[in-house]
């Protein structure tokens, strides 16, 4: 069974508990497609020396995932960073 992902954003900057709750998310992605969303959304929220957002990939198994950053000649990938119930 391959695994779908999430991608979940919050508009605003959180210095504590993120209300993930409450984050909008497109679901049913694909790894490639996750990735691609994380990183346009993340360049998004980046604003200057700070943040203006979040976020996040959590895969259909309830992990929370990060993009980990190619070696030469090879695609971005995703890794299992977080048990969501270790959060």
């Amino acid at each position: 069974m391959s695994i779908k992902f999430t991608v979940e954003t919050i508009d605003s900057a959180y210095a504590g508990r993120v209300p993930w709750d409450k984050a909008r998310r497109c679901e049913g992605l694909s790894e490639r497609a996750a990735i691609t969303m994380f990183n346009r959304l993340s360049d998004w929220y980046h604003d200057g020396p700070g943040w203006s957002g979040h976020v996040r990939v959590i895969g259909s198994d309830d992990w929370q995932y990060q993009v980990m950053p190619p070696c030469l000649g090879e695609r971005a990938t995703l890794a299992r960073a977080y048990h969501l119930d270790d959060m």
